[in-house]
């Protein structure tokens, strides 16, 4: 049997999910989104310079908290790097509209980054995250829901 190197990410992906912290709560009915493209480019993309996104997840867990994964390259004079960075935020969701970011006041002299807004469906998520040049140019984020078993 031959798997193709995105059915085999999604099998390490979900097996790496399914590994947690014996101590951490339960977090029963939680959403596993695997990111598709962005601005319409497919995964792996190149989001500008010498970066790269090479894979990303976005879970929702029933409780409200949205954890996004991205796993970068950056090529810089030759040499290549890759990280994978986690950030765990609050999620809100209203009919088919679906915000990211946190939900309290921003501290006085805090740099704050604004929440993502996005629009959600039954096995998609379009996730604003940013703009090559604000308010106009979008980058979207485009995350495919991987069924439960």
């Amino acid at each position: 049997m031959r798997l193709s190197c995105r059915k085999l990410l999604v099998l390490g992906l979900g097996l790496t999910v399914g590994c947690h912290d014996s101590t951490a709560p339960a977090t029963p009915n939680s959403k596993l989104y695997v990111l598709q493209s962005v601005n319409g480019q497919p995964v792996p993309v190149n989001t500008g310079g010498s970066t790269s996104i090479v894979w990303a997840t976005l879970t929702l867990d029933a409780v409200g908290n949205a954890t996004t994964v991205d796993h970068r390259q950056t090529i810089f004079q030759g040499a290549s790097t890759e990280n994978t960075i986690a950030i765990k935020r609050q999620y809100r969701i209203r009919g088919d509209s679906i915000e990211i970011g946190s939900f309290s006041p921003c501290p006085p002299g805090a740099a704050c980054i604004s929440n993502a807004l996005g629009v959600i469906a039954d096995s998609s998520i379009a996730l604003t995250v940013g703009y090559i040049t604000f308010p106009t140019n979008p980058i979207i984020y485009l995350y495919r829901l991987i069924p439960t078993f």
